[in-house]
Formats: C-alpha cells, structure tokens, sequence
C-alpha cells in the first residue's frame, strides 16, 4: 500500500513557508489519485455493544483526546507503522488544492484521495470493548491509519505495540499554522479547533512519556505509557 507520507510533508512544509507552487509541484505525483479498493473487516465474534457506555465511548475520542493520543504516539500507526497526519491536516491540502487532493466529508467510495485511508489518524481502542477492553480508559486509545482502523474494525489487536517512530515525525503539528495561515485560513471553526488542540497536546508531551517506550501486548494495555491529561 503506497505511503504518501513523503508528499504530505513536502507539500505541507512548503506551504507554511509561502510557496504555493513548490508546494504543488509536491503533490503533481500524486495529484487526482482516487480510493477504490475494498476491504473485508474483521471482526470478534462478540456482538457489538449498544449500551450507553459504548454511546458514550463514541464520544469519547474528542478532538483534545485524540490530538494528545496522536501525540503520544508520535503520529503513527500502532498496527502497520505508517507515518500518519491529522485528518485536519489533510482536510487543508484539500482545501489548498482541492483538484489534487480529492476529499469528501463522508467518505463516500470513489471519490476520495487514498492518503485520506493510508496516511490519515484515527484515535482507535486498542482492545475493543466488545473483547473486555475500556471503551473510556486513556491508556486503551491508540493510534491507528484510517484503513487498519476499518479493517480492525472490533477484532482484538494482534500485534504488539511499536514504540517511537525511527523518523523525526510530529504529523506536521509544527507546520500546521502556517500553512493553514497561507492557504488562507479555510474552514476556520474547523482548522482552529485542532490547531489549538495539537499544539496544546505537543506542548504537554513531558520527556518521560517520548522516552518510556517499551513493546506492550495488547493484552496488557494497563502497562502503556501515561497520556498527558489536558481540559477539553
């Protein structure tokens, strides 16, 4: 599955400098490109919960939450360690240049950009609540790409969980602002919103969160590193 992570950050970090075109030239590789795969979800045998507790769960990955787990993570994915961004981030190469970065708020199949599926966060449950885990528990929120998230679905994790990205990674959070500044402040309720919640979140990643990683089976997720509590 191809990585775009490289495109995003050659086109994000150029457009926070102010240079529109170096910034396309960025993305003309993969320009227009359209998701049309399918996948088959897996899932537990367990039936799904319809509680008021997994009610509540659905809301439980808020922007702040979400932002401080992606940051916790280093933006990237627990299950196949791709690179991943904001769907914010991506949502604003869009709406830079909406004919190279197709988007569609729904999702809808066929008619959006496959980095929205590879290369774009989602706050997950490491151990689904149908499988015993805490739908509410911090330390049970990870981050995941968008497709390991759907293909998961409510299975339990297989593999274990990776420690700080090899790269210098931060999912563009340093970059954002400005970009977001020089595409001319779009969707700016939207934008604003997570640009203060992933600089809050980065700001309060403490030394011995980025440097306490040790592999951690999903069975034992009470052993993850403690996420940076912050008001949301």
């Amino acid at each position: 599955m191809t990585d775009y992570a490289g495109p995003l950050q050659g086109a994000i970090v150029a457009l926070a400098a102010g240079d529109r075109g170096t910034a396309k030239a960025a993305l003309d590789p993969i320009a227009g490109q359209i998701w049309t795969d399918r996948f088959k979800m897996r899932s537990s045998a367990q039936p799904a919960s319809t509680t008021p507790l997994e009610r509540a769960a659905k809301r439980s990955f808020s922007i702040a939450r979400s932002a401080n787990t992606f940051t916790r993570d280093h933006f990237c994915c627990v299950y196949c360690e791709k690179r991943v961004v904001a769907r914010a981030v991506a949502v604003l190469l869009h709406d830079a240049f909406p004919e190279a970065i197709p988007y569609n708020q729904r999702y809808k199949h066929g008619s959006m950009h496959p980095l929205f599926w590879t290369n774009v966060a989602e706050a997950d449950h490491l151990v689904p609540g149908a499988g015993g885990g805490s739908w509410l528990e911090l330390s049970n929120h990870v981050t995941a790409c968008s497709h390991c998230n759907a293909v998961k679905s409510d299975a339990p994790a297989e593999k274990w969980r990776i420690g700080p990205s090899a790269h210098a990674w931060d999912g563009l959070v340093s970059h954002y602002r400005a970009a977001w500044d020089h595409a001319g402040r779009p969707r700016e309720k939207y934008h604003g919103s997570w640009i203060r919640a992933l600089e809050r979140a980065a700001a309060a990643r403490v030394s011995n969160v980025a440097s306490s990683w040790t592999p951690v089976s999903a069975h034992h997720s009470d052993q993850l590193p403690p996420m940076p509590e912050q008001s949301e």
